[in-house]
């Protein structure tokens, strides 16, 4: 599917005016992204403005990060407009930037109108990218999920009204695009000589992802359980278990993965270990808010 729609964008599409005005698109995203956040503080939208900006830059440093690692190659035998960037594909820099800017400003703003014109905005810099044969649609699905769970990540922190917990929980977004990234890049087998790997990398590596987002999905979910044969199971677990299961079961029928047990086992040693964690620090947090809330009644009773 990444060749076919690399050459239905690339070459069946091609025409004179497309590729002028996808080259504006090209030379806009360094004016239309950083344009944002200028907007937004001109509107005195101080914390919106640096959510953007801060948003923009870590899905650069993170789709480095994860291009260094997976080490994938650009597109051959494409019709090239504009000059192929002399590193790896995977995921598409461009693309995560647009939608970290999207997502930032579509929570920031919740006007479906708003909403629907930014990420349109962003879809067409990621397809814009294909269009150029620089990247395949599985960098520009890879970079819009990084950048849309950071652009959450930052909306989360900076711009929300959330404190304690509820701000950190926004980091649950942002695990499970490395979760959904990571599975990416093993079906597309990346890197293809597996120089990152030493034995039971695998193993470690489930362990630590699901547990990982067991962790930040409790405190997103602030502990909640769903009673199943009158037992009552954290969602926290339930769901990521139901997922890795499904993910081993497609496992089947990948080329370069298999269905291990051994891994399924791995993911729910994490999700235990990793929800016995977040239980611990949902405790300490709402001691700490209890204790909080009494002292001002306090200090307002001797007021």
């Amino acid at each position: 599917m990444d060749f076919a729609l690399l050459v239905f964008f690339n070459k069946t599409l091609a025409h004179p005016v497309l590729d002028v005005m996808v080259i504006g698109v090209t030379i806009g995203i360094y004016f239309i992204l950083p344009g944002a956040a200028i907007f937004a503080f001109m509107k005195q939208q101080q914390q919106i403005g640096q959510a953007i900006l801060i948003a923009i830059l870590i899905t650069f440093v993170l789709s480095w990060f994860f291009q260094i690692f997976a080490l994938s190659p650009r597109p051959v035998d494409v019709r090239l407009i504009w000059p192929q960037p002399n590193f790896p594909s995977f995921p598409s820099g461009h693309t995560a930037a647009a939608f970290a800017v999207a997502a930032v400003v579509s929570l920031s703003f919740r006007q479906l109108r708003l909403q629907i014109m930014v990420f349109a905005v962003a879809v067409l810099i990621g397809l814009s990218r294909m269009y150029l044969g620089l990247h395949f649609f599985s960098d520009i699905f890879g970079g819009a999920v990084l950048g849309a769970s950071v652009g959450a990540a930052c909306f989360g922190l900076l711009v929300s009204q959330a404190t304690g917990f509820q701000k950190w929980r926004w980091f649950l977004w942002l695990q499970i695009a490395i979760v959904i990234i990571l599975t990416q890049m093993s079906y597309l087998d990346l890197p293809p000589d597996h120089k990152f790997a030493f034995k039971h990398t695998d193993k470690i590596a489930h362990f630590f992802l699901f547990g990982a987002v067991t962790f930040w999905l409790n405190i997103w979910l602030n502990g909640r359980r769903k009673s199943i044969l009158q037992v009552n199971i954290p969602i926290a677990i339930l769901l990521p278990f139901v997922l890795a299961f499904i993910e081993e079961a497609v496992q089947f029928f990948s080329p370069y993965r298999t269905l291990s047990l051994t891994d399924l086992l791995s993911d729910l040693a994490g999700m235990l270990c990793f929800w016995w964690l977040s239980e611990k620090l949902l405790k300490y947090w709402k001691a700490n808010i209890y204790v909080e809330s009494k002292t001002k009644q306090l200090e307002t009773i001797s007021e």
